[in-house]
């Protein structure tokens, strides 16, 4: 009996990857103020789609604590996507179409994206509004160019660095059409055209967008860098991938890409004449298609905010899972299979020692902050006071002990003085959020300008000169 692939399995799969962090329940960094304060603000940094979205779906009260609604909303739209993407693009049926697009679903990095409890919807929209462009029949070029251009505008209006999902399967969809098909010129200017949208919308967000809705550290964040911060761009975004793969799943990875590169060697020496053109084409779209997992972060000053920023990891691994089967020899077909099966159980299995973490690290923060509240509260009993944060609440142990599955873990959650200052204000303590790390309050405690209030093993307060209470953990 023929497995028949169908929506509903795409949407068990990606519920069930989701799940970790809806039982996980946490208010994940940024989460924490707009939950006090009953806010998104997520126009200001050039994102009006994603303040509209949660805007709709909470009544027009945009800072409302609706989840796990959200994160479900997201689940079912990823499986249409995976679905879309499998049928489309990969052009797989039955367990095939599903083994190859599960990584659009599972991406351990796209679970910070599934952590946020109010941008997670938005974030999984501008993935949607990324793919459709390849979903539009394209025999009618003026109706793909506007279309695909205003679903671009709309995926940097829901957050920008999806533009990167499109810029990778430009070059995706260039390798399966190669691997199928033979060697045409007509073909490379066809998958050329898919730059004139991306163009468009890029023009248009930029000289439109940016200047109705964003403030200025939305366009500090925009600015581009000089070549040495690219580069080391490259380097940070190149170390992120390695550090998630360089565990125990290398031994799965390095077989599947050396039969990926087996199968496109015979796949392509079917077009004998442009062999060697064929094979160049082929290398630089596999390249392009890498970097496009950091894409526009790459080129930003910023940089790379985290692994947020590397949407289209999944779209890369379904590509090499793609290709990996793409052969007429069962022996390695069946190999393949069995290596991207062990390969996706880790990422479910990640998903859930994630959700663990999120959880234990939480649960510990609570803890220390309850009991920092409690003295505050008999030292500063008014609340007049100001309270200064610096330092952030340590990893415990079991938290620690959930990360030596895999240490790119940390990066998903990693721990930050502004995001401490976050949970201990939802206290209502009189916390200061100005951003920085208060060096010069940091060398008059420890120079002994100021009087030493209490100390314990997680954190010390001080007594400011003006009276404020100073906290350094």
């Amino acid at each position: 009996m023929k497995y028949k692939m169908t929506i509903n399995n795409f949407i068990l799969a990606s519920i069930v990857f989701c799940f970790p962090i809806i039982l996980a329940d946490v208010y994940f960094r940024d989460d924490i103020p707009r939950a006090i304060y009953s806010f998104i603000g997520l126009s200001k940094l050039g994102r009006p789609i994603a303040d509209f979205t949660y805007s709709i779906i909470t009544g027009f009260n945009p800072g409302v604590d609706i989840s796990p609604l959200p994160l479900i909303l997201s689940s079912v739209i990823l499986a249409i996507i995976s679905f879309l993407l499998s049928k489309k693009v990969f052009q797989c049926t039955g367990i095939f179409g599903l083994l190859v697009s599960t990584p659009i679903i599972s991406s351990p990095f796209f679970l910070q994206n599934l952590s946020y409890k109010y941008d997670n919807l938005p974030m999984t929209l501008s993935v949607l509004f990324s793919t459709m462009p390849f979903f539009i029949n394209r025999d009618n070029k003026l109706k793909f160019y506007l279309l695909s251009t205003i679903l671009l505008i709309m995926a940097l209006c829901s957050y920008q660095t999806a533009i990167n999902i499109y810029f990778c399967l430009i070059f995706v969809t260039s390798i399966i059409y190669f691997q199928n098909n033979n060697f045409s010129f007509k073909a490379i200017i066809e998958q050329i055209n898919f730059f004139a949208p991306l163009l468009s919308a890029i023009v248009i967000y930029k000289l439109i967008i940016l200047n109705l809705f964003i403030d200025s550290q939305g366009m500090g964040r925009s600015s581009l860098a000089n070549i040495n911060n690219i580069i080391n761009n490259i380097i940070k975004f190149n170390d992120d991938i390695i550090q998630l793969v360089k565990s125990d799943i290398l031994y799965l990875i390095i077989p599947i890409i050396l039969i990926v590169f087996f199968n496109s060697i015979c796949n392509l020496y079917k077009n004998k004449n442009h062999f060697f053109l064929s094979i160049a084409i082929f290398l630089i779209s596999i390249i392009l298609s890498y970097l496009s997992i950091g894409g526009i972060s790459i080129l930003l000053d910023e940089g790379i905010a985290g692994p947020r920023s590397y949407m289209s990891f999944g779209i890369f691994l379904s590509l090499i899972f793609y290709l990996s089967i793409k052969t007429n020899s069962n022996t390695l077909k069946y190999l393949s299979i069995s290596f991207i099966i062990l390969l996706i159980s880790f990422m479910y299995s990640y998903s859930y020692a994630y959700g663990n973490a999120l959880k234990t690290q939480r649960n510990y923060e609570m803890v220390i902050v309850n009991n920092l509240f409690n003295r505050l509260s008999e030292i500063n009993h008014d609340n007049k006071k100001k309270v200064f944060i610096s330092g952030s609440i340590k990893t415990p142990k079991l938290t620690d002990s959930i990360y030596y599955m895999n240490s790119s873990m940390r990066r998903l959650n990693p721990l930050s003085e502004w995001s401490t200052r976050f949970i201990v204000s939802s206290y209502d303590l009189n916390v200061d959020w100005s951003w920085g790390e208060y060096e010069e309050m940091k060398n008059s405690s420890r120079n002994g300008e100021y009087d030493l209030v209490y100390k314990n093993n997680n954190y010390t307060i001080y007594k400011t000169k003006d009276g404020n209470l100073f906290v350094i953990f």
